[in-house]
């Protein structure tokens, strides 16, 4: 799949402006029904498409892409802010049905199968629009809760000038628990909010918070009703209104080190008693659209936390995410960077983080570097022992009863940096080709860099280098190190290392540079780091400058340490028995999630917050 461009956010402007007038008119309510044949094949003539029935589209899964359309594209959803309604459905479905073919690929089948599941969305299109949509959470910061609905209803008739039976017909979906749809009210409405209810809570005190509760008109209507009010004592009596929660925005489609990072973090939080909000940040790459989550939580809590390359800033995250940035959040941006250098425009994109967290200390030191004026603190985050199923070398078209030396890396992280072609020229110094050893190199997205790509791909054809260039699952990924004997990376400069830590939770033995983040959990007592020089990056690496430097892997050591392994084979198995144990107890999620619950706890606590 290709993307164009996002629309420069003044042309945007423009185009809103353009469309207020059509959306006020009479075109605005012209519904489309996709399952009006007579509706449906006139909107595909348009489109030189020959007429279908909608239902020949039905389950085709083209239509998880089509659905992804929306979230990855800010710029679409102010072009077409009504898009998932009946108010602007069927030139919604224009968009999709040409441009959309051939930004994404989309076939008309897959565009059908998306409108047939917008009709049937009780909502109308309304929630799943609310919830990507920055100018309508900032109206009505409630408007999925019962209390803010028909707010959201009445605002949306001023801003847009629609009507018609749909709009008061659309049912608000049950997203919230009564406790979160409270918050969102006083969110909405602070001079609502009453310490004393979440006293009475954190005391267990039943009556008082009953009382307090039904004092404020807008919540005793729907505590009389009944059925609500039974499932707001039950969150009472479960203890889920003193759970402390966090916001988390991250790539959580996007696999990579960074969403494997912020799984890892939920994961740890959660743990450790927080509840998670979850909210995706789409990134430029095709994305894993079968991922059932739609990670479209609003800031529901006090505090965020943001995962993210530092190099993608934090402030222009929340539009691209379809996201407002709530007033009063203290945020806590996640950054990952590689250089002892940091880039002080960086710190400028970031007027919204309160304070900085790392994946390292050799991290953090870099952004102390430019950001002195709030904390930033190394959360070393937890990684759990990969599940990794008994998968043959033959599953990846490998030979079995050889040495095999794996590495695996993603070529949106920047390959100069990963240094594969290191690799292969140590591979090939420490091992004759007739020798019985192999090295297979897995590779992301080879297609996001073509011609470093075929840079990497000649060179591994000359050393006969396996190079398998697929996304594969994280359990086949892992199955992948688990049938190698050993694990190496001769990376210039890491902001962790995802890959050797879980390596060495397989009980691999891993041979790595001796440089940069990954030699806070990688020694010479439960790995075989490699000695280095330290050189100018040189042009042509964005985001990093030519005269920042970072590590040049001593590729003869490396040699000798792979070499090692392949001439030592049971204590390089009991180096790797080390390392497992070693990263159990240093990386564990557990730790991880004290660590950052006790941050996060004093956090909540100097705000006079907790759930």
């Amino acid at each position: 799949m290709g993307h164009s461009p996002p629309m420069p956010f003044a042309a945007v402007r423009r185009v809103r402006r353009r469309l207020r007038d059509w959306w006020r008119g009479e075109t605005a309510n012209t519904f489309f029904d996709v399952h009006n044949s007579d509706e449906l094949n006139s909107l595909l003539a348009a489109h030189g498409v020959a007429p279908f029935p909608a239902e020949a589209a039905r389950g085709d899964p083209g239509a998880r892409v089509a659905r992804r359309v929306w979230e990855l594209r800010a710029d679409l959803r102010a072009a077409f802010p009504l898009g998932l309604t009946p108010a602007q459905r069927r030139a919604y479905a224009g968009w999709l049905l040409g441009q959309g073919a051939k930004d994404f690929g989309l076939t008309p089948l897959a565009v059908v199968a998306h409108l047939a599941e917008l009709a049937a969305d009780p909502s109308h299109g309304l929630a799943d629009s609310f919830l990507w949509q920055p100018d309508w959470q900032k109206a009505v910061p409630h408007g999925l809760t019962r209390f803010g609905w028909d707010e959201l209803k009445r605002w949306l008739v001023r801003e847009y000038g629609i009507r018609g039976r749909w709009l008061n017909t659309a049912v608000r979906p049950d997203r919230f628990g009564p406790w979160d749809e409270i918050k969102l009210l006083w969110q909405a409405k602070p001079e609502l909010r009453d310490p004393a209810v979440e006293a009475a809570a954190a005391a267990g005190d039943i009556r008082t918070f009953a009382e307090c509760l039904v004092a404020q008109q807008e919540i005793r209507i729907h505590i009389l009703k009944g059925r609500w009010a039974l499932r707001l004592r039950a969150e009472f009596d479960a203890g889920l209104l003193t759970v402390p929660g966090v916001n988390m925005l991250a790539h959580y489609r996007y696999p990579s080190g960074l969403q494997e990072e912020a799984v890892q973090l939920a994961r740890s939080l959660e743990s450790a008693g927080f509840r998670v909000a979850r909210r995706d940040m789409p990134v430029g790459y095709p994305c894993d659209c079968d991922d059932p989550a739609d990670y479209a939580d609003p800031e529901l809590f006090d505090v965020t936390v943001m995962k993210t390359g530092a190099g993608r800033g934090l402030d222009p995250q929340y539009p691209a995410a379809g996201l407002h940035p709530r007033p009063g959040v203290y945020r806590i941006a996640g950054w990952s960077w590689e250089l002892e250098w940091f880039p002080p425009e960086y710190v400028e994109q970031a007027t919204l983080a309160d304070e900085v967290w790392t994946p390292s200390e050799f991290c953090a030191a870099a952004v102390r570097t430019v950001m002195t004026d709030r904390p930033v603190v190394a959360m070393m985050p937890g990684v759990a022992t990969p599940t990794a199923p008994a998968l043959p070398r033959e599953h990846f078209g490998l030979r079995p009863g050889r040495f095999l030396c794996t590495f695996l890396f993603d070529m949106g992280s920047a390959m100069e940096r990963k240094n594969p072609l290191g690799l292969i020229r140590a591979f090939r110094l420490a091992f004759a080709p007739s020798d019985p050893a192999d090295l297979v190199i897995k590779v992301s997205r080879g297609s996001a860099r073509p011609d470093e790509f075929a840079q990497l791909q000649t060179a591994a054809d000359r050393a006969g280098v396996t190079v398998i260039d697929r996304v594969m699952s994280r359990e086949e990924s892992f199955g992948l190190m688990a049938a190698c004997d050993c694990y190496a990376s001769l990376h210039r400069a890491e902001g962790f290392g995802f890959t050797v830590a879980e390596a060495m939770l397989l009980g691999k033995p891993v041979v790595a540079t001796d440089y940069s983040a990954t030699t806070e959990f990688l020694t010479a007592d439960v790995g075989l780091p490699v000695r280095y020089r330290m050189v100018p990056v040189g042009a042509g690496q964005p985001p990093y400058p030519p005269d920042a430097v970072w590590a040049e892997p001593d590729e003869r050591h490396a040699a000798e340490q792979l070499r090692w392994v392949f001439e030592h084979p049971e204590e390089a198995k009991r180096l790797g028995e080390r390392a497992k144990r070693h990263a159990e107890v240093l990386l564990s999620p557990v730790a991880a999630g004290r660590r950052m619950a006790d941050r996060l706890r004093a956090i909540l606590a100097r705000r006079g917050g907790g759930a």
